[in-house]
Formats: C-alpha cells, structure tokens, sequence
C-alpha cells in the first residue's frame, strides 16, 4: 500500500491573519500619531516664522525711517506749523511723527524726496502711515501699512523737548555727515 500524503496548507490560518491586522493597526497608529505631530510642529514653526519676518520688517522700516531724519517743519491740515519731529498720547493710543529722506520715486518724476511719517499704535496693530505731501490740506492723502499685527499691548518713553530735538539734531548732523562722504566717494 501507498502511503498516504498530506497536502501542504495554500493559505494563512484565521490566527496568522488577525495577528498580522493587529501588528499593521498598531505600526498604522503609532505613525499616524507621528506625522499628526510632525506637522503640528511645523504649522507653529511656520506661524513663529512668520511673525518673526514681520518684526524684522517692522524694524528694518522703523530703523530706516529714523537713520534718515530731515529738518523740515510741515503744514497740518489746518494750516499749523508742526516740527520735524514729534510724539503724542492720544485716546486712540501712541504716535510719533517724523518727516525723513528716502521716499521712493520708480519713475523719476520731479518732486521732492522727503515724506512724512507717522507710527502708531491702534490698540491691535502698529501702523506706518505716509503721506503723499509733506504740507497737508484739509483732505491729506496718506497710505497705512500694517508693520505688525495683533500686538497686545506697547510700552513707549515719552522724551521731553529738549531730549528729543537733541536726538534728532544728532541724528540729522549724522546723516548729513554720512551723505556727505558718500557724495565724495563718488
């Protein structure tokens, strides 16, 4: 008599198969759990790099604005004579005004390239306001734009009089030296 031959199983048994589902649901959650927080991590990062572009914005403005101070006293709109500097406290928040050098002109038209800048604080966002015209008239056309947005609070030192024109005396004899040697140079 022949002996009698099994046949090789062709499949997986029910146990193989349920533990094979287990070990590919724990791997599937312990890498979902990962990319969730991969990417958590870099919508913060890229929030964080954000705000830090628009701060190093708002400060490269800022800085740029005060290292070009003129000394030109302006009109206001009703027709008062302002200095080239000052600050206020009002009931919408703090300001500063400064009339500077460096306005902008792409298509060389002739005019002047002095404006008129204010910054100041709305209660959520610090604004840069420019004026087309250095002397205003009653309806004064002006640009804002947003330097930094959703600030809670700002903290600002009020200078006295002779401070702040010392300051900008400093500032503006500093300049006209620095432009001076940049005129020799070339």
């Amino acid at each position: 008599m022949r002996p009698v031959r099994l046949k090789q199983p062709l499949g997986f048994t029910l146990l193989e198969v349920l533990l094979a589902i287990g070990i590919f649901a724990l791997v599937s959650t312990a890498s979902f759990g990962m990319l969730q927080q991969t990417l958590f991590t870099h919508q913060g990062f890229e929030q964080k790099s954000a705000r830090l572009r628009q701060l190093q914005l708002a400060y490269t403005t800022l800085e740029r604005d005060l290292s070009q101070p003129a000394n030109r006293s302006i009109r206001d709109a009703f027709g008062d004579t302002a200095p080239p500097m000052r600050s206020e406290q009002a009931d919408w928040g703090q300001a500063f005004e400064v009339t500077v050098y460096g306005r902008r002109n792409p298509l060389h038209k002739p005019r002047s390239g002095l404006q008129r800048v204010r910054y100041f604080f709305d209660g959520k966002n610090v604004v840069r306001r420019g004026w087309l015209r250095l002397d205003q008239d009653k309806a004064p056309v002006y640009s804002d734009q947003i330097l930094i947005q959703q600030v809670r609070s700002v903290w600002s030192h009020r200078f006295g009089k002779k401070l702040l024109n010392d300051l900008f005396f400093h500032s503006f004899s500093h300049s006209l030296a620095s432009f001076g040697s940049r005129a020799k140079e070339n």
